[in-house]
């Protein structure tokens, strides 16, 4: 699981550029709706 969140870091930080702690401070917030939508 921990390497996956690392590639999906990695392509985050190669796509966004400067913008990456943006970036990541929306990611965090997905699995935590996932999660709900899947209850």
């Amino acid at each position: 699981m921990a390497r996956k969140r690392r590639l999906i870091q990695a392509a985050l930080k190669s796509c966004a550029g400067p913008s990456f702690p943006e970036v990541v401070a929306g990611t965090v917030q997905l699995p935590d709706a996932t999660a709900l939508d899947g209850e």
